[in-house]
C-alpha cells in the first residue's frame, strides 16, 4: 500500500533534430532511454507520459510515494531513483542518445 504520492517531476525531452517525430510513446522512450533508465522508472514511481502537440517530444511526470510499512532503515523510492539516475548518470547510461534538449518547467500530466 502506498502513502500518497509526493516528490512530482516533470520534463520534456525532445530531439534537437527537428525532422525526427515519434509515432508511438513507446518509440520516444526507446530514442531518449536505455533499457536501465526504463526499468528504473517503473521500480520507484507512479508515471505518465505522452507525445507532445507535435509529436516530436516525449512529455512526462513521475511521482514518488512511501509505503505504508515503511520499515526503519528502508531508503524511500525517492531516494532510490535518484541515487539509481545518479548511478547511471556516472556510467553513462541514463539516455539511449545524445541527440536531446530537456525543457524542465514541463505541467504535471497529474
Amino acid at each position: 500500500m502506498i502513502n500518497g504520492l509526493f516528490n512530482r517531476i516533470s520534463k520534456i525531452y525532445k530531439p534537437r533534430n527537428k525532422e525526427i517525430s515519434f509515432a508511438t510513446i513507446q518509440e520516444a522512450m526507446d530514442y531518449f532511454w536505455t533499457g536501465e533508465a526504463r526499468a528504473l522508472f517503473r521500480y520507484c514511481c507512479k508515471e505518465e507520459y505522452q507525445l507532445t502537440n507535435d509529436k516530436k517530444g516525449l512529455h512526462w511526470t513521475v511521482a514518488f510515494g512511501e509505503p505504508s510499512n515503511q520499515t526503519p532503515g528502508m531508503t524511500k523510492w525517492s531516494d532510490q531513483w535518484r541515487d539509481g539516475k545518479q548511478k547511471l548518470h556516472n556510467e553513462n547510461i541514463w539516455f539511449a542518445t545524445n541527440d536531446y534538449e530537456i525543457l524542465d518547467d514541463a505541467e504535471h500530466l497529474f
